[in-house]
């Protein structure tokens, strides 16, 4: 589940994700103001999943992330909790690990996904990341 997907291309909500997605993950996207991202009916939010997800990564900001995924703890809606750079929480850190939810905090899964592949061919090579056009200050 990705919280925070966006159909924004420069958006690491929309890259990183499509990126995990051609890898072979299978991704739900949680986003109110979409309808579809990547190909895949959105969610508007994680309660409009019933079922348990193998992980969440949530792609906002560091106060929505912590209340979101304090939530996701409460609810048991996952084994894995992922916040990409910049986006910390002690407090959810140690939800997590009394819950015996997995966490990473402040790390980019495209950055580490040699990691979470465990093996599988190098396909970095193969996609195609947003051009540093995408983050210019003109934009």
């Amino acid at each position: 589940m990705v919280v925070g997907a966006s159909n924004k291309p420069h958006r690491a909500g929309h890259y990183v994700p499509k990126f995990l997605q051609q890898l072979g993950f299978e991704l739900i996207p949680v986003n109110p103001n979409e309808t579809e991202i990547w190909g895949i009916p959105a969610l508007a939010s994680m309660d409009d999943y019933s079922g348990k997800v193998d992980s969440i990564i949530f792609y906002r900001n560091v106060k929505s992330a912590k209340q979101l995924a304090l939530k996701a703890i409460e609810d048991r809606k996952t084994d894995f909790i992922w916040f990409p750079d910049l986006v910390t929480s002690n407090t959810v850190a140690e939800k997590a690990k009394l819950a015996n939810i997995g966490f990473i905090q402040n790390r980019c899964p495209l950055r580490d996904y040699h990691d979470l592949v465990d093996g599988k061919e190098d396909k970095l090579l193969e996609f195609d990341l947003p051009t540093t056009e995408l983050f210019s200050s003109s934009k």
